[in-house]
């Protein structure tokens, strides 16, 4: 299986986006996220729509919402942490047909997951970030022969679009000590925040599809804290 590109800790602000471009890794740290920082989102009615539901909802209609979880795998006993998303639509073309959030894939960069981890007890901390990998063939190959049909979701009118994307916490683990070593000890998993963000671009041509295209994006979610890692 293709995993996801990685893109290590250079410090950004937690409330950045996660494509934001990353500051040198002398500049000084992440801050905490605080809880006045949180977004409120309007649906294209313009209803507020509470940030701690983690969504995002823009003018087509569409209402995109996040939770995260960490969860252990029985088979092998490692950790996952989960991003679990929904997608309504409640817009005037239905059904909702689109490229769902995933980092094995889809176009390259089309979903980007930050990480923020602090170390135990600091107030400051790292970013990382997980991307969709360049599909197996190259770019080149679904230029060329298109992308899968399996690869698009579709909602019908009045229904739910579920899904989620998920991480090992030792590949962010990892990623974490191979940069930071002395930040992130064996013994003291760090506090963990995350986002997601997902841009499907493809219309389904050659699908008879009519995909919508749009940025959908979470509010910081603060996972539960890790027992061991």
């Amino acid at each position: 299986m293709r995993t996801a590109v990685l893109l290590a800790g250079s410090l950004a602000a937690a409330g950045c986006a996660a494509d934001a471009p990353s500051p040198p890794a002398d500049v000084a740290v992440a801050p905490m996220p605080r809880e006045d920082s949180r977004i409120e989102f309007k649906d294209y009615k313009g209803r507020g729509v509470p940030a701690a539901e983690g969504g995002f909802n823009d003018a087509n209609g569409v209402r995109f919402t996040v939770t995260g979880k960490v969860r252990r795998l029985v088979s092998t006993g490692r950790d996952v942490i989960d991003l679990d998303w929904k997608v309504e639509y409640s817009g005037p073309r239905p059904p909702l047909i689109l490229m769902p959030p995933s980092l094995t894939e889809g176009w390259p960069e089309m979903t980007r997951v930050g990480v923020y981890a602090f170390p135990r007890g600091s107030e400051t901390g790292r970013y990382v970030r997980f991307a969709t990998p360049e599909p197996d063939g190259g770019v080149r190959l679904l230029i060329f022969e298109g992308v899968p049909k399996a690869w698009y979701l579709t909602v019908p009118k009045g229904e739910v679009g579920t899904g989620n994307v998920s991480l090992l916490v030792a590949d962010l683990k990892a990623l974490l000590q191979s940069r930071y070593p002395a930040e992130f000890p064996d013994a003291a998993p760090p506090k963990l925040y995350a986002d997601l963000l997902h841009e499907p671009t493809d219309r389904g041509y050659g699908h008879d599809l009519d995909a919508w295209t749009g940025l959908l994006m979470s509010n910081m979610l603060e996972l539960p804290d890790l027992k061991s890692w």
